[in-house]
């Protein structure tokens, strides 16, 4: 059965209405950046409301430490947001988390990244301050593969890469037919059966793990992809399942290397056009949206 295990997403929201320190911000101009940075750690250090050292004025910035903790395996994650307007906690939580999640086109981030995570737990604290608002927000994480684990997967990515040779519809099939060559299908293990670990140093795994070492190796060829989550859809029913889009040309095909590496079925779902691939696969709704279609837009035919 082809599985995929999404990321379970916490979220705790405390909202504060505390006013200590209203002359400490008053005091001091609030623009943004090192300004910022400046007030809630002096304000930290006179009062005692921000204990925490990471402070952001943007979502981008705040998404983009999020992320290198996530990428370093960091478990708790503790960012202080400022906002001279009010903002729902919880919002403005989840928003600098899907930043930190976006697809970036570097190998271990984005999509990658994700479905590397087996837990988030988000909690909120918003803090009335005469200025604004300051939002103490903290990230617990669980995560399908340790540091070490992540350090095995770079080294074995660059060294498959550096084989692979030819433009670029020579790089996607070679690394399609090394999936296929050197792993297995198989839903039994400790967890890395759902990773690139499991694909790429184990050697077996399910649909989610020949997916991401897919979007791994792509990435590391300069090949942009995502992957995709869904269902499969075959006589014996419908079950959840993941596969790649892949850029070639100005037009993204679909690739299912699970299906490519099953008996009777060899390469049969490589650079497929939509117009028949979704008859046997379909997409979550966040895949059909306009936003995603015109940023990724699927060829209807097959290569």
């Amino acid at each position: 059965m082809k599985k995929i295990i999404k990321t379970l997403i916490v979220v705790a929201l405390i909202l504060t209405a505390s006013y200590g320190g209203l002359v400490l911000y008053n005091r001091l101009q609030v623009d943004g950046g090192q300004q910022v940075n400046d007030m809630v750690a002096f304000l930290s250090k006179k009062t005692g409301i921000i204990a925490d050292d990471e402070h952001f004025s943007d979502d981008v910035s705040a998404g983009n430490l999020l992320r290198r903790k996530m990428i370093n395996r960091t478990h708790h994650i503790d960012i202080t947001y400022f906002s001279r307007q009010k903002i729902d906690a919880q919002e403005i939580a989840k928003i600098i988390y899907q930043e930190a999640i976006k697809h970036t086109g570097v190998p271990n981030e984005g999509d990658y990244l994700h479905y590397s995570l087996s837990r988030v737990t988000i909690s909120s604290k918003r803090t009335r301050i005469i200025n604004g608002y300051h939002y103490d927000l903290a990230y617990d994480i669980n995560y399908r593969t340790t540091l070490s684990k992540e350090q095995l997967i770079d080294k074995k990515v660059k060294a498959i890469v550096a084989h692979v040779k030819g433009a670029n519809y020579q790089k996607i099939k070679q690394l399609n037919d090394y999936l296929v060559h050197h792993m297995y299908y198989s839903d039994r293990g400790r967890g890395d059966q759902y990773t690139a670990y499991g694909a790429l140093v184990n050697g077996h795994g399910v649909c989610q793990a020949y997916t991401l070492a897919y979007y791994r190796l792509l990435l590391e060829a300069k090949i942009d992809n995502r992957m995709i989550t869904g269902l499969s859809v075959q006589p014996t029913g419908r079950e959840n399942h993941t596969w790649n889009i892949v850029k070639l040309g100005n037009r993204y095909y679909d690739v299912d290397v699970t299906w490519n590496d099953a008996e009777g079925r060899k390469n049969m779902y490589f650079l497929k056009g939509d117009l028949q691939f979704k008859k046997s696969h379909h997409a979550d709704d966040i895949y059909k949206t306009t936003a995603f279609q015109s940023k990724y837009p699927l060829s209807l035919y097959d290569h």
